[in-house]
């Protein structure tokens, strides 16, 4: 498989407001050929007892996702995932998103050691 493009995003970071915020996004032309995005992603929430969620979009659809609430303060989980992406039939650039948050609070998710991938057949 050949890299079309990367993002990654060592710093750890964080937020109060709900909803989702995103971390890493890419942008880029897929042809004809058998695409797949792989990402990787430690995340958690300051508060034990609320659930923090995780999640990848592409052009704004929602393709993967994972929620867990922490038992421990400051505790991450891993996610990692491997999606398929259908090949397109014209030149519109694909938008490739990762995105965490939380729906309730008072929490503050945290995200941490980022990896965004597109690979090509």
């Amino acid at each position: 498989m050949t890299v079309m493009f990367y993002d990654s995003a060592e710093t750890p970071a964080q937020t109060s407001t709900p909803g989702w915020t995103q971390r890493a996004a890419k942008q880029g032309n897929l042809n004809a050929r058998k695409h797949w995005v792989w990402v990787y992603a430690e995340y958690g929430g300051a508060q034990t007892d609320r659930a923090v969620g995780i999640r990848v979009l592409i052009n704004n659809v929602e393709v993967a996702s994972d929620y867990h609430t922490p038992e421990v303060s400051d505790e991450y989980k891993s996610f990692m995932t491997m999606v398929e992406v259908e090949p397109q039939v014209d030149d519109t650039p694909y938008t490739v998103a990762l995105e965490y948050g939380f729906a309730a609070g008072p929490q503050t998710a945290l995200v941490r050691r980022v990896r965004l991938m597109v690979m090509q057949e």
